[in-house]
């Protein structure tokens, strides 16, 4: 899996029936060079974005987005000494737009089955699109699998490059998944430009700032966060522009704030939780946990206490979706994508021989 922050490859190695996760076996990650990250970011700013890219120009970044795959699943298997029966590859997504029912991510799976001799699924996202669904979140039917450890109802927060949630019934199909808003994806750009580093290690920088809450409350009129689920957001929807205003200090500040109170708006949509559990590499961040924490009113945790590394949960949740799109099992729902009714999705690539779509 490697998300909307930019960072690299995570890779785990699931052994799962597509119902329940019986264990996890092994994690790596593979960081994306600063030329690479450089590359999809003026790909994504530039007028037209990916749909000005030339076949010349998308060949080459799903080149060397593969490469670093392939090097992450070999970690794996190195560390494990086990080679798996089926590999899930989301592939980069650089374009999301559910209106225009195209979400486009940047990977060559061919190359990946091919050279791994295994079957890869792949292209996740377009069944649930092409049946009128978001396209997005995909994670939170893992969500709900991991959800049976939990005393139920729970809320599941993910922190990557955008915030989703994942509300869990005390049923077993009661699901209700939507993002929820902005993440680690302006919190590392403001980083990277204002501090020169990748991201605001353990939330330090955005510490020694002070928040703006007239810049919150403004950001937070957006029309977005006022829109009924079911609902998702491409890198791109939110213009950042007017932070720059700001010092550096209090630009992080401002905007790692904005994070939480975004995150606990858009669950005030959802019905009442025991608990909340935060995954994704935002949960590192301890002034965003400190917010999430004063802002809720019932315990966050780790999603560690449920016996998963959070570090890795997403590229867990494609494992475990790829089992579940070979065995032609649902893996986006209405309550999650908006799609009319449960389906599942996939392509998938068998080595040396044609692609067979699920």
């Amino acid at each position: 899996m490697s998300g909307t922050s930019l960072d690299g490859v995570d890779a785990a190695l699931l052994e799962t029936d597509g119902l329940d996760v019986l264990s996890s076996l092994g994690h790596a990650f593979v960081p994306y060079p600063t030329s690479l990250q450089d590359a999809l970011l003026a790909v994504m700013a530039r007028e037209g974005g990916v749909l000005a890219l030339s076949e010349h120009e998308k060949d080459n970044l799903a080149h060397q987005i593969t490469q670093l795959h392939l090097e992450a699943a070999r970690n794996v298997m190195a560390q494990t000494g086990v080679v798996p029966q089926l590999v899930g590859f989301h592939g980069q997504t650089i374009y999301h737009n559910p209106e225009r029912r195209t979400s486009i991510q940047l990977g060559d799976p061919v190359l990946l089955s091919e050279v791994l001799g295994v079957p890869v699924i792949h292209t996740f996202r377009q069944n649930d699109l092409d049946h009128g669904g978001q396209g997005a979140p995909l994670v939170p039917i893992y969500h709900a699998a991991l959800a049976k450890r939990a005393a139920r109802p729970c809320l599941f927060v993910n922190v990557g490059g955008i915030s989703n949630l994942t509300w869990c019934g005390e049923e077993a199909d009661g699901l209700i998944a939507f993002d929820a808003g902005p993440a680690n994806a302006p919190l590392n750009d403001w980083t990277k430009k204002h501090f020169g580093a990748c991201f605001d290690r353990g939330g330090a920088l955005a510490a020694k700032g002070r928040v703006h809450t007239l810049y919150v409350e403004k950001f937070l009129s957006h029309t977005y966060f006022a829109a009924p689920p079911p609902k998702s957001l491409d890198r791109g929807t939110f213009d950042f522009s007017s932070f720059e205003d700001l010092l550096p200090h209090d630009g992080l500040a401002t905007l790692t704030r904005l994070v939480a109170e975004a995150i606990v708006l858009s669950a005030r949509a959802l019905p009442p939780v025991k608990g909340v559990y935060v995954c994704g590499g935002g949960r590192h961040n301890l002034t965003l946990r400190a917010h999430l924490e004063a802002l809720f009113t019932v315990p966050v945790q780790d999603v560690e206490t449920l016996g998963v590394n959070g570090d890795f949960l997403e590229a867990e949740a494609f494992a475990y979706l790829a089992k579940r799109a070979y065995d032609r099992l649902p893996i986006s729902f209405p309550g999650s994508t908006g799609v009319s009714y449960p389906v599942t999705g996939g392509v998938c690539a068998f080595p040396k021989d044609p692609q067979k779509v699920l």
